[in-house]
């Protein structure tokens, strides 16, 4: 594996270990986090491929087609907005200690 390959794998690895971390300590706020290594990802993968085959993706070296990038930009939109991740306390959680009910 060259050291171009690793660019965009070394994003990616940080925010499957932030991800683990978090969830193992209980971390919240981490969604922003993830978001950011995910597209950080993408875009060192999309650099690395423009450093090795050119801005157009076509050259002495080859061509490139970029199918995993797409892929990575996806990802990342889907934890920026996926409901199941929510960095704050839900509605229904919130007030459950401070429920009071009336002797009627």
């Amino acid at each position: 594996m060259t050291l171009r390959a690793c660019r965009g794998g070394l994003p990616l690895l940080a925010a499957a270990g932030y991800l683990i971390y978090s969830r193992y300590n209980s971390v919240t706020g981490t969604r922003k986090h993830l978001f950011l290594l995910t597209i950080g990802s993408a875009v060192t993968y999309l650099l690395s491929c423009v450093a090795q085959y050119g801005p157009t993706l076509h050259g002495p070296a080859g061509f490139a087609i970029p199918v995993g990038v797409p892929l990575i930009f996806a990802v990342a939109v889907y934890i920026l907005k996926a409901e199941g991740m929510d960095d704050e306390l839900e509605y229904g959680e919130e007030d459950e200690g401070s429920w009071v009910e009336t002797g009627e």
